[in-house]
Formats: C-alpha cells, structure tokens, sequence
C-alpha cells in the first residue's frame, strides 16, 4: 500500500496531508529508517518511538511556523497556527504503518481491520482539535501500539495485547473509542469478532481475561445516567475492582476539555455534560473505574 493510498483510506482531512507532504520534504528519510522500521515490532516499538521523539526534538526546524485553514465539524473554519513538528512524528508513524500493513497481509488479517486499526490517527486530531482548539498530532505516545500491532480495533472497541509487568501473565486491554457505538449489538459484535481474532491470529492470548479501565466504568455514572443508558449496559459487563475518584481522564472524553479545566468553564452541550457538570459543582467526583469482563 502507497503513502497517498493509506492517507486516503484512513480519511486523512486534505490539509494534514499537505502538511505530510512538507514533512517528507523535510526529513532526512534514510536517517530514521531504523526508528520507523522498529515501530512496527512489538519488542521494539516502544524504545524506537522514544528514539524517534529525542531525534525529531533536536533536529534544527525551521522557526516560521505554518498557517492553514481547516475544517472540523465543531469549530469550522478557522486559521491555524502550528509548528510541523507534530506532523514530522505523524509521517514516521504513517510509514510504519503502511510498513505494518504488509505484516497484516502476511498473518492473513483483513485490510478492514487494519484501517479500522489506523484510523485512530485522524480521530485523535479531530479529538486534539475539539479539546485545544488547534489541529496537530498529540499522541504520539501511544500509537506505536498501532503500528506494532499490539492494538487492533475489531468493530466498535479497541483491544491491546498486554503481558501484565507483576506476573507475567497475558491479558487484553479493552479500550473504547470516542466514536464507539456501545448499544448492546455491537458491542456483542465486536467481543464475539475480537475472540474469535485471537484464536485465529494469536493463539496464546486466546483465553485471556479482558479488562478495561476508564470513565465508562466509573460508579458515580449510575447517578447520572438514565435506566437504559448504553454506558450504563457496557458498565455491567464488568467486574469492577478498583474505582480512582481522582482521576480526570474524564475532562478529555466526556468534556472535551483539558484535564486542568475549571469546572466551572466545563461545556454543556449534552445531557451528561449538563448533569455531570452540576454533580462536579456539587463535590462529586467521577475518577475512573477498573474493571474485569464477566465470564
């Protein structure tokens, strides 16, 4: 698969892939073709990421930055200012990707799974730029897990391969896109086709418990949801262990906010924003639920 193809898969928007093509002039390629090339190798992913972000951060850029009109559904059009450097990261991470892709057809895994998989990276823009304001690719930190194929979206849900670092032991971390459909079906669905996914393609995690940590699962939701609510359903198919009242995730996907926002400048442009909101106001906090999938 050829650059401009997967950019046009993965619904890249036309301004990031003129940013991407200014980066490719930019780069020294052949300089960080090992810190691509081990992003896609799940013993190598992490540490070739980190090499590659020490590199791109002492590589001389150019001071001017670049302005350009883009649209996004929530803000419009609007002039934005931002440095390449994040769409320098963002192009190594495409071409591992597209790298990563032959690995898919190699092991037999459908061209929908993996674009599925790798649209995670226009959605965190979009994300980035309902939350900031401003379009650039903040997370690098955690898309090596794409690319690497540790992590797979499988219908609505994502699910990572993770050896646990206190035992040893294997285990899937479920995580849930901000455009999940979590009605029952789907999420049916995505559980049956992510069982069946490791069986096939990674025996040895076949089997292996699921677990999920996020908002989605924590207990103050039950006060501010409706009976009925697809949160609500998705919650009771876990097990819940640990519950951290401090945590504030939250502000990023429920908010689409900043983690340090003050509650009182929250949106309230849906029912739960409104209703979470005035329970915040209140003393409530929200945190974030850990959790087991029922057997």
């Amino acid at each position: 698969m050829e650059l401009m193809e997967l950019y046009r898969k993965i619904e890249l928007l036309p301004e990031d892939i003129d940013f991407l093509k200014e980066s490719a002039k930019r780069l020294p390629l052949k300089e960080l073709d090992g810190f691509i090339e081990g992003m896609t190798c799940m013993e190598t992913a992490e540490q070739s990421y980190l090499g590659l972000k020490d590199w791109l951060d002492a590589y001389e850029q150019s001071p001017a930055p670049v302005t350009t009109a883009i649209y996004n559904r929530d803000l419009g059009f609007g002039a934005v200012t931002e440095s390449l450097r994040t769409y320098d990261m963002l192009y190594c991470y495409l071409e591992s990707a597209r790298r990563a892709y032959e690995k898919y057809c190699s092991k037999g895994i459908s061209e929908h799974i993996f674009i599925d998989t790798m649209k995670c990276f226009p959605r965190f823009m979009d994300e980035c730029q309902a939350r900031n304001g401003s379009r650039y690719f903040e997370r690098d930190f955690w898309t090596y897990r794409q690319t690497c194929m540790r992590l797979f979206r499988i219908g609505a849900l994502e699910y990572e391969m993770v050896k646990e670092p206190a035992d040893g032991s294997l285990s899937i971390h479920l995580h849930i896109p901000s455009d999940a459909d979590l009605s029952e079906p789907s999420v049916d669905a995505s559980l049956q086709e992510a069982e069946e996914f490791f069986r096939r393609y990674y025996p040895v995690y076949d089997g292996a418990e699921y677990v999920c940590g996020s908002w989605l699962l924590s207990p103050a939701l039950g006060r501010l949801l409706p009976e009925g609510s697809h949160i609500l359903a998705f919650q009771k198919r876990f097990v819940i262990d640990r519950v951290n009242e401090n945590e504030r995730s939250y502000m990023r996907w429920l908010f689409q906010s900043p983690d340090d926002t003050p509650v009182s400048a929250l949106p309230e442009r849906t029912r739960l924003q409104r209703t979470a909101k005035a329970y915040l106001l209140d003393g409530g906090k929200i945190g974030v639920g850990r959790g087991r999938l029922r057997g």
